[in-house]
C-alpha cells in the first residue's frame, strides 16, 4: 500500500494541469478542463507542443484511487451517531460543515476514541472553537450589560402639556391673523 502511495505521489507530481483549450488567450473561457471538440483543434489531435489532454494513461492506481495521503478512505461525519461502526484502521473522518459545539462534541469523541480526523488538527480547532465560544459569551454579556444600564439612566417620557393651551394660542393667533386681513384703511 505504501508503495502505491508513493507512485500516486509521483505521477501526481508529473500530471500536468488539465486546462480549457486557449484559456490564456480569451477571458470568458475559464481554465476548468473541457474537452476539445473542434474539427481541426490540434490540442484534440495531440500535435506536438500543444497542451496535454485528459487520457486513461494519467490514471492514479486503481487500490489508492479516492483515498488520502495516509491511505485512509474519507467518510463524511456530521453525527454522532456516524462514528458508529466506525473502522479506525482503514476509515478517515471528514468533517462536514457543521456548527462549532457540534464539532466540538465530534472532535473531543474522535480524540478519545483515536479517529483520525483528515480535515483539522484537533487539538487546534478545539482550542480555537472554546476561545471563539468564550468570546461570543463575554460579548453577549457586555450587550446585556450596557443595555440595562441604558435602561435605568433612561428618563420617563414627559407627560404631555396639556391640549387646551396649545388650543387658545392658535385661537389667539387666527383671530391676530383675522384682524390683520379685515383690517381696512
Amino acid at each position: 500500500m505504501k508503495t502505491l502511495l508513493e507512485l500516486r505521489k509521483k505521477l501526481n507530481a508529473k500530471r500536468p494541469d488539465f486546462m480549457h483549450y486557449d484559456h490564456q488567450k480569451r477571458k470568458e473561457v475559464g481554465t476548468r478542463w473541457r474537452r476539445p471538440r473542434g474539427l481541426h483543434n490540434k490540442m484534440r489531435l495531440g500535435k506536438f507542443g500543444k497542451p496535454a489532454t485528459v487520457n486513461v494513461g494519467y490514471r492514479n492506481p486503481a487500490q489508492v484511487r479516492g483515498l488520502d495521503k495516509s491511505g485512509l478512505v474519507p467518510v463524511l461525519v456530521n453525527t454522532l451517531s456516524d462514528l458508529e461502526g466506525f473502522d479506525v484502521k482503514t476509515q478517515g473522518v471528514l468533517m462536514g460543515s457543521i456548527g462549532a459545539r457540534k464539532r466540538s462534541d465530534l472532535l473531543g469523541v474522535c480524540k478519545a476514541k483515536g479517529f483520525k480526523v483528515l480535515n483539522f488538527k484537533i487539538d487546534g480547532e478545539m482550542s480555537r472553537i472554546k476561545d471563539m465560544l468564550a468570546a461570543r459569551k463575554q460579548s453577549r454579556k457586555e450587550q446585556e450589560q450596557a443595555k440595562a444600564a441604558r435602561q435605568k439612566t433612561a428618563t420617563p417620557k414627559k407627560e404631555e402639556k396639556k391640549e387646551a393651551p396649545k388650543e387658545e394660542v392658535k385661537d389667539q393667533a387666527k383671530a391676530e391673523k383675522d384682524k390683520v386681513l379685515t383690517k381696512r384703511e
